[in-house]
C-alpha cells in the first residue's frame, strides 16, 4: 500500500482511509475528458506564403501553404493583393446581347489603338488609351452572333478585321474610324466562316465540317478573298469552335474535340479521344510557348505539343476542395505566365487562375502551377481572354483583357518578371488569402497560442486581419496582443514588422473558439489606394498545444502534519499551492516507483479530525489536502 509520494521531490504523506470524506480515494487514475488549457505537447505549424494554389488540406507530405485566393497574389516572392479588374459596361454597343466570345485589336488601322470585343451580334469598341467605351451603338448589327474576330495585313500592307459569325456570310473591318464610324461590308465570296485562325502560310476559316485556306496576296485580302476549300472533317456534324498551330501542325477545334491536320494524308483526325461534348469544348484554344498549344476540353485543361499532351489543368491537383475548379470558359498565353478562366456553376463564380511551368521547390508533380489572382463578381462569366502588348495597346504595360458577361474588364500587367516591382502596377482594393487546412494527428486537439508574420507595406488604412477556420468554421480573430506583451490591440494589424498575436481577447482572456482537429488560417487585405498593397513576408507560422480528446486524471490525498521531519505543515500547504497551475509536476509513488508529470488543476485542503488512525499521523485536527492534476503528454498521441 502507497504510504507517501513525492511532488517535483518534495515528500508527502498520502493520508489514510479514515481521514477522507466518504467515497474519496488516497489515489486513484481515472479517464476525463480534455479541455483547453489540459497539458499538451507544444508544437509549430508554418504556413508559406509565395507558392502555388490548390494546396486545400494538408497531405501525407505534410504540404501547408495556400488552398486558393480572392484578388490576392502569392506569384512573386511574397503575399499581396492581386491586380485590380475593371469593368467597361458595353451597353451602349448594343445589338442583340449575348457574353463576349473574343477580342481582336486594331493594330495599324487607326492612329488610335482600338480594342474589339465580340458580345453578340454587335462589338464593344474600345479606346485602349483610355479603356473607354468607343461605338455609341450606331453601326450596323450582324446579321448572326459574332464568333470570331481575326487582323490581317496582305502583301500590299491592307489591314482588315474578319468578323466571323455562327451563321451567314462573314463581315469584314475594312477602315477603323474614331466611334463607331468603322466600315465593314461581307466578303465577297458570300461564305460562311465561323472561326478564323493563322495557318502557317495562309489564314484558315471554318464553317460546319468544311475548312478552307485563303492565301494573301498584293491583291488577296479578307475583303477580296480567293479562299480553297482544304479539307472535310467526315463524321457526326459538330460545331467550330476554335483553331491553333502546334507548330506547323493545324488543330481544329470544335465542340466534340480537336482534330490534327496529317500533313501526308491532308486528312483530319480526333487528337483526344472521348471527350464529352460541350459549348465551351477547344473554345479559346490558345498557345502558350513552353508547352504549345493549350486546349481547354470542358471541365479539364490539356496541351498538345506535336500531337502529344496531357492534362495540366486545376484537375490535377488532388489535394483542391477549393472553389477553384469547373468548366474552362476561356485561355491566353502571355510571355511568361499562362491565363485561364474558371467558371464553378455551383457557386455560380468565375476564378481568373495564372499558371508557369512548375519551379524546382513547387511541392507537386503536375506540369503548371496554378495561382488564383482573381474572383470576378457574383454571376459574372468570362467567355475570352487576351493578353495585349504595349505594342499593340499604345499603352505603357501590358494588359490582360476578359469577357465580363456581355461587358469587358481590363487588369494592368507588370513589366518586370516581379510584376508588382513595376511603377505602374494597379492593386485590387481588397483580397482573402485561404491557407491550407491542416489536418496532421487528426485524432489530436489543437490550441492555438500565437501566430507570428512579418509585414511591410501596412498602414492606418492598409491593413491585413487573420483569421481562422477550426474545424470548417471560419471566425475573424478580433483581439490581438502586440509582441512585448503590452497594451490590447483590435482587429486588423496596420503596423510594419515583425507581429505577434496571440488568442487572447482584450482582457487577456483566451478565445473559446480557437480549438480544434483541423486548423485553416486566412489573411484579409484591404488597401485605399491602388498604388499600395500591404504585404506578408516570410511564412505564417503557428505555436499550439497538441493533446488527446482523453486524458488521465490523477487524484490524491495528501496529510499536511508535522509528523513530516523535513518540513511543517504551513511549509507542506505552501508547497503545494506553489506547484498548483505552475506548471509540469513530476509525480512519484513508492510502491512500483512508478513517475507521472502532471498538471494540477485543483487543490483543496480542509481540516478534519484524525480519529486515531496510522501512528505516523498527528492526533487531533489535521491538514487534508485533496488534490487533482492531468497527466502530461509527453509523446505524440500519448
Amino acid at each position: 500500500m502507497r504510504s507517501q509520494i513525492t511532488l517535483n521531490g518534495n515528500i508527502y504523506k498520502l493520508a489514510s482511509a479514515s481521514l477522507l470524506p466518504a467515497g474519496a480515494r488516497q489515489w486513484s487514475v481515472t479517464a476525463v475528458p480534455s479541455t483547453a488549457g489540459y497539458p499538451g505537447v507544444l508544437k509549430n505549424a508554418e504556413w508559406v506564403l509565395d507558392g502555388p494554389h490548390l494546396f486545400s488540406y494538408e497531405d501525407e507530405r505534410g504540404v501547408l501553404s495556400t488552398s486558393y485566393g480572392i484578388n490576392i497574389d502569392t506569384r512573386f516572392g511574397d503575399l499581396r493583393l492581386g491586380p485590380l479588374v475593371t469593368t467597361i459596361t458595353c451597353t451602349a454597343a448594343g445589338g442583340t446581347v449575348a457574353n463576349t466570345e473574343c477580342f481582336e485589336t486594331s493594330h495599324g488601322m487607326n492612329a488610335a489603338k482600338f480594342l474589339y470585343g465580340a458580345r453578340g451580334t454587335k462589338w464593344a469598341k474600345i479606346t485602349m488609351s483610355t479603356m473607354a467605351l468607343a461605338s455609341d451603338d450606331t453601326e450596323g448589327a450582324m446579321g448572326a452572333r459574332v464568333t470570331s474576330l481575326l487582323y490581317t495585313k496582305n502583301a500590299a500592307a491592307t489591314e482588315e478585321i474578319a468578323v466571323g459569325l455562327v451563321s451567314g456570310t462573314y463581315q469584314v473591318i475594312t477602315t477603323v474610324g474614331a466611334g463607331a464610324t468603322d466600315t465593314d461590308s461581307a466578303g465577297n465570296e458570300a461564305l460562311a466562316v465561323a472561326i478564323f485562325g493563322r495557318g502557317t502560310d495562309r489564314i484558315v476559316g471554318l464553317s460546319g465540317q468544311t475548312v478552307r485556306g485563303n492565301i494573301l496576296t498584293g491583291t488577296v485580302g479578307m475583303d477580296a478573298s480567293a479562299w480553297a476549300t482544304v479539307a472535310t472533317i467526315t463524321g457526326d456534324g459538330f460545331t467550330p469552335t476554335g483553331f491553333a498551330l502546334d507548330g506547323p501542325f493545324w488543330i481544329i477545334g470544335t465542340n466534340e474535340g480537336p482534330y490534327m491536320l496529317d500533313e501526308v494524308t491532308r486528312d483530319f483526325f480526333p487528337l483526344i479521344e472521348e471527350i464529352s461534348p460541350g459549348t465551351y469544348v477547344c473554345h479559346s484554344m490558345c498557345t502558350y510557348f513552353p508547352l504549345g498549344v493549350i486546349i481547354p476540353v470542358g471541365y479539364g485543361l490539356r496541351y498538345s505539343r506535336y500531337g502529344n499532351g496531357e492534362s495540366i489543368g486545376v484537375e490535377q491537383f488532388a489535394t483542391n476542395t477549393s472553389p477553384v475548379m469547373g468548366e474552362y470558359r476561356a485561355a491566353a498565353g502571355g510571355l511568361r505566365w499562362l491565363y485561364t478562366s474558371v467558371y464553378n456553376a455551383q457557386d455560380d463564380r468565375t476564378y481568373i487562375v495564372a499558371g508557369r511551368m512548375r519551379q524546382a521547390m513547387d511541392p507537386h508533380g503536375n506540369l503548371i502551377s496554378w495561382y488564383t489572382i482573381a474572383q470576378l463578381g457574383a454571376g459574372i462569366e468570362c467567355d475570352a481572354l487576351k493578353v495585349i502588348d504595349p505594342g499593340e495597346s499604345a499603352r505603357t504595360n501590358p494588359i490582360l483583357v476578359g469577357g465580363s458577361d456581355s461587358n469587358v474588364w481590363w487588369a494592368t500587367l507588370g513589366r518586370m518578371t516581379r510584376e508588382p516591382y513595376d511603377g505602374n502596377y494597379v492593386y485590387a482594393a481588397s483580397g482573402t488569402w485561404y491557407g491550407t487546412e491542416m489536418r496532421r494527428n487528426p485524432g489530436m486537439i489543437k490550441d492555438l497560442v500565437r501566430a507570428e508574420f512579418y509585414t511591410a507595406g501596412a498602414a492606418a488604412a492598409r491593413t491585413i486581419t487573420l483569421g481562422f477556420a477550426i474545424d470548417g468554421t471560419t471566425t475573424t480573430l478580433t483581439g490581438t496582443l502586440d509582441h512585448s506583451g503590452g497594451a490590447t490591440l483590435n482587429g486588423a494589424v496596420d503596423s510594419n514588422g515583425y507581429q505577434n498575436i496571440l488568442f487572447v481577447d482584450n482582457s487577456n482572456a483566451r478565445h473559446s473558439w480557437a480549438s480544434g482537429r483541423f486548423i485553416a488560417p486566412q489573411l484579409v487585405f484591404a488597401t485605399n489606394t491602388s498604388a499600395t498593397s500591404p504585404v506578408v513576408q516570410g511564412m505564417l507560422k503557428v505555436s499550439y498545444y497538441e493533446r488527446p480528446p482523453t486524458m488521465q486524471e490523477l487524484s490524491f490525498a495528501l496529510v499536511l502534519d508535522e509528523s513530516n521531519p523535513r518540513s511543517s505543515a504551513e511549509q507542506q500547504q505552501d508547497q503545494i499551492f506553489s506547484e498548483w497551475g505552475a506548471g509540469p509536476v513530476v509525480v512519484q509513488e513508492d510502491v512500483d516507483g512508478d513517475t507521472y508529470t502532471i498538471r494540477l488543476v485543483d487543490v483543496q485542503v480542509k481540516e478534519v479530525q484524525n480519529p486515531g488512525g496510522r501512528a505516523d499521523e498527528s492526533k487531533g485536527t489535521v491538514r487534508i489536502a485533496m488534490c487533482r492534476g492531468i497527466i502530461w503528454p509527453t509523446i505524440d498521441g500519448a
